[in-house]
């Protein structure tokens, strides 16, 4: 059957447009979209997707377990759900057990990799700026450090600039900095050059 498009609303703790993570899988487990057929903002290499309020998938007619969350700060939401063949909206809100920011504790990730072990073989593959901002806002990250690195790094290097990258987003950080391993200076482990 023809997939249906489902509208997704997407709302943080206040009630706010955000973005959220959705792993979906059908009756019989499978994970959906398919990861043998995605495309970048989604990643073939992770179960979960991310969409932002307002955003669609697209979803054969059927049963479907849909989990949603939005980083470890978060209650993960399980729900059970029937998608009919015509379009429809699915609602959900972000419910948190902590809000680390509200005690001045600020989250992030600072090993973020844009390139992985395939880049050995073909260095031009990577994953765009774009691509991790929706990720870092998806798990409520406030700073998200992409680290360039030894297979990927002719490709990635033209996203380190010294500071916020333009696809940063109020409230999360997005920044392109350098890991350096294989010779005497990896000892000082990987910087994070915040205000270079």
């Amino acid at each position: 059957a023809a997939a249906a498009r489902v509208t997704l609303s997407v709302k943080d703790e206040a009630g706010r447009p955000t973005t959220g993570s959705f792993l979906i899988r059908d009756a019989r487990d499978r994970i959906y979209p398919s990861p043998f057929k995605r495309l970048a903002p989604d990643f073939f290499f992770q179960p979960q997707v991310y969409r932002a309020d307002g955003e669609t998938l697209t979803l054969a007619p059927g049963r479907y377990r849909i989990e949603f969350g939005r980083g470890p700060e978060s209650v993960r939401e399980t729900r059970d759900v029937t998608i009919g063949s015509g379009g429809q909206t699915l609602a959900f809100q972000v419910k948190r057990w902590i809000d680390p920011a509200a005690f001045g504790y600020i989250s992030g990730d600072h090993h973020i990799h844009g390139a992985g072990c395939a880049h050995y073989t073909t260095p031009s593959l990577g994953v765009y700026p774009a691509d991790i901002a929706r990720q870092v806002a998806g798990e409520d990250l406030k700073v998200g450090a992409v680290l360039t690195w030894g297979p990927g790094f002719d490709f990635q290097k033209k996203f380190f600039s010294g500071g916020e990258d333009a696809a940063s987003a109020p409230g999360h950080i997005l920044r392109y900095d350098i890991e350096v391993s294989g010779f005497g200076s990896y000892r000082t482990g990987h910087l994070c050059l915040l205000r270079l």
